[in-house]
């Protein structure tokens, strides 16, 4: 269950919340609450979070939780009054004090990416934009990229526009090909160097090795997709993830006009 602390904003598809989140063990976190009427988007959220993860990516850990919305209704204004119980996507606050990339900048530092390189232990930018390929991610932004000043950390966090976006409830998951936008890898086409476009193709496929070393049936162990949306069938995302997998250094290297080199395809266990 969550205790809204305060709105966060309103994206194009959702509504979120600072809240106090009560896990089951009775622990009490401070994390952000999405409610969105799209189910999807809320499984995106949670595919992505539980992934990025067990890929090792500085992504904050990821929650199910459920929202009273009459408690909402008596604080805030949202468009979800009446709405009951709903199961919504959380994640865990990345640290005390955090600042969207979009926010820091505008404010302090005019190059991005040389900003997020001089971090506490650098960025993997290639890594978020061969992970933002990996799960057809089309909106990472500034503003979904939390730095934390105390460890001087970038977090990729918002992804309930992966597995395809728009294109899932249209014609689900059953193109591993398809191309949706990747900000990040389409910037570095437009102004890295081949060096730095061939760095970002070898983490891709060091991405993609560790990939396929993940048990993608474990990741919903607890079957949070099916109470999330019943219809949604976690079989269809975990084979498309496979898929994906072994077409995502393709698909970069096509991003960043590169003619791909002839490293060994990433290997199953």
């Amino acid at each position: 269950m969550t205790t809204a602390l305060g709105t966060v904003g309103e994206g194009r598809d959702n509504e979120t919340y600072k809240a106090e989140l009560i896990t089951e063990s009775g622990n009490t976190v401070t994390g952000y609450v999405k409610l969105s009427d799209r189910s999807y988007q809320l499984v995106s959220e949670l595919a992505a979070a539980q992934l990025g993860r067990a890929l090792g990516l500085p992504v904050p850990t990821p929650y199910l939780t459920i929202v009273d919305t009459a408690l909402l209704e008596e604080r805030f204004e949202t468009g979800f009054a009446g709405h009951g119980l709903m199961y919504a996507f959380a994640s865990r606050q990345a640290g005390n004090e955090s600042y969207s990339l979009e926010r820091l900048l505008n404010r302090e530092v005019a190059n991005a990416v040389s900003y997020l390189q001089d971090l506490e232990g650098g960025f993997d930018y290639s890594g978020a934009a061969a992970f933002d390929e990996l799960i057809a991610n089309d909106d990472r932004n500034l503003g979904n990229i939390v730095f934390t000043p105390a460890n001087r950390r970038a977090w990729l966090i918002d992804h309930g526009r992966a597995l395809t976006g728009e294109l899932w409830p249209l014609f689900g998951l059953d193109d591993p090909t398809v191309s949706v936008t990747n900000h990040l890898a389409d910037d570095a086409a437009k102004g890295w160097s081949e060096p730095g476009r061939r760095e970002m193709e070898h983490r891709t496929q060091e991405l993609c090795r560790d990939c396929a070393k993940v048990s993608l049936e474990e990741l919903d162990r607890d079957g949070h997709y099916q109470r999330i949306d019943s219809a949604i069938d976690a079989a269809d995302i975990i084979a498309f993830l496979r898929q994906r997998t072994f077409r995502t250094v393709e698909l970069i290297c096509s991003r960043l006009q590169l003619d791909q080199l002839h490293l060994p395809p990433p290997q199953t266990p």
